[in-house]
């Protein structure tokens, strides 16, 4: 942008760059250039006579068209003779030498004149510090954390997690940020007044999926060539500088990625952020809010059905920013969730948000922007759908909460010790009236509203469980144990499938798929292994056994479906010690 040698010149005769900085609470930044926040008074050192601002058309635009579709909307002239009159929330006191940005200014690239002489390039920013600007966040503890922090905790599991390089006030990011918001489709000079806007426009440029080619290329097909795999990247900083440099998207992101990305451009421009892991997140394609599962008793189903069902992701990391709703009111303030992971169209673009938390934990899932998909991710009931052969119909046969499958924990880096889960900001407890009124309150603004009504409410004939575990090293074989609990004589059809899945949801490899004919409870396991010759080549980071089970009681046509997965720990190192008598292998992991 070349702020360096105007700022210079205005150091030495216009203002106290330091010191503005500093007022400001942006002397953090590593930039040499004027950087404001917008609410806030700006001292200058010479008498003030006229004072120019002027929005700073998009200095990316190569066109003119581009250009007069991004043109400046909001000119400020302020004179000294003006009495310090109100000009739109800009104000001038000439006799203390300064000037007060309004705190409802547009964000982003400006210039200003003093007295008619050279014009200064600044750029300004959101204002958590001010109670006018509606990012304004009280709490210092919550600034400190979620404003100023350069560094944090993203989970990729309940217990395990990333640590994340924020560097948003590294040299060059503000430029890069700035240059990623300006690449939006259809976002106004007007808009950038609003972090409601601002937000949403950065769900749509940290990726690169869309029309306007963003921040970063998401992949998830395991092929990362002329790139860098996503497990590799610790720090937005390096994405940002690489983005500046090249002036074209980066390779390669997932979910974990743009939302360390997103956390980085929202704290520098001054919206307070979070990154947020939803444990077993689904997604959800028919916008019907439930997680939708299909089966058949028919050879070969698996490779007919796979792209039916809705897709439970292990976990899923999107983002949370601090600011108020005047489009939905007080109640629906404070944290909305933004996600820049490119997974469904939202008007027509990939974005996601800003969504209200309180509003997803309503069920109020009407309210802008995109409150149903991610309700849907975090406590969605599950439907089973069943047809007897493949020339049939399916007809929904049960509707029930499994609460150990979608949304089993919502972590963040929060502050203090042991305070990471905030699942209950997003939903009462499980199977509590107020989780199910919550739940039922949203589905019926979803795509399918009466689905409750569709079948009637029953126990299982069965229950099952297993003794797997949570986490598996692959240097041995994996043994398996299924059993099947029921207080009457059933005659049973059972189905169990066991593939290797991604974390999200994409099937890998079918390790098997078969059918037979149990008599409970006389048969009342189902028992095997996997083993290593099984997964070669699958032991990646980020994979999971996953044994889907699905019973049909001929009794009374009773259905009953069971998920159960391990992740396949391929990172642990392995221990062998050699005895000297006998030469046997002791492993330890």
């Amino acid at each position: 942008m070349g702020h360096g040698d105007s700022a210079l010149r205005a150091d030495q005769n216009i203002v106290d760059l330091g010191k503005v900085k500093t007022n400001h609470h942006t002397d953090m930044f590593d930039e040499p250039f004027m950087i404001l926040r917008r609410g806030f008074w700006v001292d200058f050192l010479v008498d003030l006579n006229t004072v120019d601002l002027v929005k700073t058309i998009n200095v990316k635009a190569t066109t003119d068209l581009e250009r007069n579709g991004n043109k400046a909307l909001t000119e400020v002239h302020l004179r000294k003779d003006d009495k310090e009159q109100n000009h739109t929330g800009f104000k001038l006191d000439a006799p203390k030498k300064r000037v007060k940005i309004s705190p409802n200014c547009i964000i982003g690239e400006w210039t200003i004149s003093i007295n008619g002489g050279e014009k200064l390039e600044v750029i300004i920013l959101f204002n958590p510090w001010c109670g006018g600007d509606s990012v304004f966040l009280k709490d210092p503890i919550w600034i400190k954390k979620y404003l100023l922090d350069t560094t944090g905790k993203i989970y990729r599991s309940k217990t395990t997690f990333t640590h994340w390089t924020f560097g948003q006030f590294d040299k060059g990011v503000l430029d890069a940020v700035i240059g990623v918001l300006n690449r939006a489709t259809g976002l106004t000079p007007t808009a950038k007044a609003s972090p409601i806007e601002v937000s949403r426009a950065l769900s749509a440029t940290i990726n690169a999926n869309n029309a306007d080619e963003g921040l970063l290329d998401g992949r998830w097909n395991g092929d990362y060539s002329g790139g860098t795999p996503p497990q590799e990247w610790t720090s937005s900083v390096d994405i940002y500088r690489q983005f500046a440099e090249k002036g074209k998207y980066v390779k390669y992101g997932q979910c974990w990625v743009f939302s360390g990305c997103l956390t980085t451009a929202l704290r520098c421009l001054g919206i307070a952020s979070r990154s947020v892991t939803c444990i077993g997140s689904l997604h959800d394609f028919n916008a019907n809010l439930v997680d939708d599962s299909f089966y058949e008793m028919a050879e070969n189903s698996r490779r007919r059905l796979k792209n039916m069902s809705d897709s439970t992701w292990n976990f899923h990391v999107w983002n949370e920013g601090w600011f108020k709703r005047p489009d939905l009111g007080d109640n629906y303030s404070g944290w909305q969730v933004v996600d820049a992971t490119p997974q469904e169209d939202s008007n027509n673009i990939k974005q996601c948000g800003p969504a209200s938390v309180n509003a997803i934990k309503e069920g109020n899932c009407h309210l802008q922007y995109d409150a149903g998909f991610v309700f849907a991710e975090m406590n969605a009931d599950s439907a089973i759908w069943y047809r007897p052969s493949p020339d049939a119909k399916f007809k929904l046969e049960k509707i029930y909460n499994d609460p150990d499958r979608i949304g089993i924990a919502l972590l963040t880096d929060a502050v203090g010790e042991d305070a990471d889960n905030i699942t209950g900001d997003y939903k009462p407890g499980e199977n509590s009236p107020e989780e199910r009124n919550q739940v039922k309150k949203a589905v019926s603004h979803g795509s399918r509203p009466t689905i409750y009504d569709e079948v009637t409410a029953r126990e299982d004939s069965i229950k099952v469980e297993s003794d797997l575990p949570e986490s598996f090293v692959m240097n041995r074989s994996l043994p398996y144990k299924i059993t099947f609990k029921t207080s009457a004589n059933l005659k049973t059809n059972l189905k169990v499938l066991c593939n290797i899945v991604a974390y999200h949801g994409k099937i890998l490899k079918n390790i098997f798929d078969e059918e037979k004919v149990i008599e409970l409870p006389q048969d009342n396991s189902y028992a095997g292994e996997v083993t290593q010759k099984h997964v070669e080549g699958f032991t990646k980071e980020n994979t999971f056994l996953v044994f889907s089970v699905f019973c049909r009681v001929e009794t009374n046509n009773d259905v009953v479906a069971e998920k159960f997965q391990v992740e396949l720990d391929s990172n642990r190192p392995t221990l062998e010690f050699i005895t000297k008598g006998t030469g046997e292998l002791f492993p330890f992991s």
